[in-house]
């Protein structure tokens, strides 16, 4: 916390509301780097190495490139703008092609058993696919199979034809 308050109650108060460090003005950029560099290393020892490491993950499927470790996906080299659910839905059925999955599947995949209406995932589906499909209204990559649920149709080339 980097304050004009150098009065030992607001230090108390401060790093009592969770700072991890309190430095009142005037200050020496110095020492600013200093502090800082010992929370960086508290933090890095705090963190298992094997989730400091964690391998990047690039999933391909013609013109669609989802990179998991950053939870970015492109389609045709472009970022696609999508929210951090639509992301995660996608991905899920990008990892488990030509397989049907009920609402009700992918709710309890993708927001968890505990979550609410169903039709939350039809919404999400209408996004994302006006995000990734050609033609939207008529889907090819991410399909509906009536009366069961969705099934990602994977692309083998470049381009949705």
């Amino acid at each position: 916390m980097l304050t004009a308050l150098g009065e030992e109650s607001d230090r108390i108060a401060g790093l009592e509301l969770g700072a991890d460090d309190y430095l009142a003005k005037p200050f020496s950029p110095r020492e600013l780097v200093l502090r800082v560099r010992a929370v960086l290393r508290r933090a890095s020892a705090q963190t298992p190495a094997a989730a400091q490491e964690k391998p990047r993950e690039i999933l391909t499927d013609g013109d669609l490139t989802l990179d998991t470790t950053a939870g970015s996906a492109t389609r045709g080299g472009k970022e696609l703008a999508l929210t951090s659910r639509e992301y995660e839905l996608l991905e899920y059925l990008v990892k488990h092609p030509n397989k049907v999955f009920s609402r009700e599947d992918l709710m309890a995949a993708v927001w968890g058993s505990g979550y609410g209406d169903q039709s939350t995932v039809t919404v999400h589906v209408r996004r994302v696919r006006g995000k990734i499909e050609t033609d939207p209204s008529a889907p090819a990559r991410l399909v509906t199979v009536w009366g069961r649920g969705y099934r990602w149709e994977p692309r083998t080339g470049g381009c949705d034809d």
